[in-house]
């Protein structure tokens, strides 16, 4: 505690403000904490009984972070607008940085400014398998990385999944062909977030995951399958720290983890049946 006001009558009682030091993992803040001590009209208790006042309680001072905190904040960003970009990568049908689980900063640049969905000169699909066109060994292994993430190298079932038991069959299905290059999820109307039918929610907080300079986070995945099905899951990225500390980490997908599947929301109808 770092200090207390004099006591304020009010309320049928004393008010007094106490300001507290808190420190937490990621840095320190200051808490008011607002205490309300009544004594019995009626006499049915001896003394003062204190209460704590929520609506008085509050943060009076922004969280100062800590060096680890902010290189983790940093690192946060760095990895979200890797997993962002590889997903408009996906979604746009644009393979090099998708196929091998990761996008240089001059492939993020274009991926965010919009393409046409392309398949690489070279790669051609029929019936949804690969068209082995391709003479050099290094064009030959992206076709073998490519089949590897036409196949959905990327997705895992998660052992908790959950999903209506004969739903279940038909979100599976479609995800088992969700990012082959003839798959069309092209939304029927304009959606929010670029219109993505895959892509990583920056709402929330991932979770985070240092292992001797492995670091790993772990961000909210929405997978649109139209029209039929919504898949909730778990983004996984991953990356090696640089002796650089400055320097992000090489990030790659490590892996989408399913969690629920669910039918597409469908709109109300507008009044008047129209």
């Amino acid at each position: 505690m770092k200090s207390a006001s004099s006591p304020v009558y009010e309320m049928g009682g004393y008010l007094v403000r106490l300001i507290y030091e808190v420190e937490i993992p990621d840095g320190v803040m200051e808490v008011a904490v607002v205490a309300l001590g009544q004594e019995s009209p009626t006499g049915g208790y001896k003394g003062r009984q204190w209460q704590v006042l929520v609506d008085g309680t509050a943060m009076v001072q922004k969280l100062k972070t800590n060096d680890e905190s902010r290189k983790k904040f940093e690192l946060s960003v760095s990895a979200m607008e890797f997993a962002a970009s590889w997903c408009m990568a996906v979604a746009n049908k644009i393979w090099e940085p998708a196929v091998y689980g990761k996008a240089e900063i001059k492939d993020r640049e274009q991926i965010m400014k919009g393409f046409t969905p392309s398949i690489p000169p070279g790669l051609g699909v029929v019936g949804g398998a690969l068209i082995q066109a391709a003479e050099s060994p290094e064009r030959q292994a992206f076709l073998a990385a490519s089949q590897q993430l036409f196949d959905g190298k990327f997705v895992r079932v998660g052992e908790n999944f959950w999903s209506d038991p004969v739903m279940k069959v038909g979100i599976l299905d479609l995800l088992s062909k969700a990012f082959r290059p003839m798959t069309d999820h092209s939304p029927p109307m304009q959606l929010s977030g670029g219109g993505a039918w895959i892509r990583v929610e920056n709402g929330t907080v991932p979770r985070y995951r240092n292992d001797a300079g492995k670091i790993e986070f772990e961000f909210d995945c929405l997978i649109l399958l139209f029209p039929k099905y919504l898949v909730q899951a778990a983004f996984v990225v991953t990356g090696e720290e640089k002796s650089d500390g400055n320097a992000p980490p090489d990030w790659k997908v490590k892996e989408i983890v399913l969690s629920r599947g669910v039918s597409m929301p469908v709109a109300a109808p507008k009044p008047g049946g129209r």
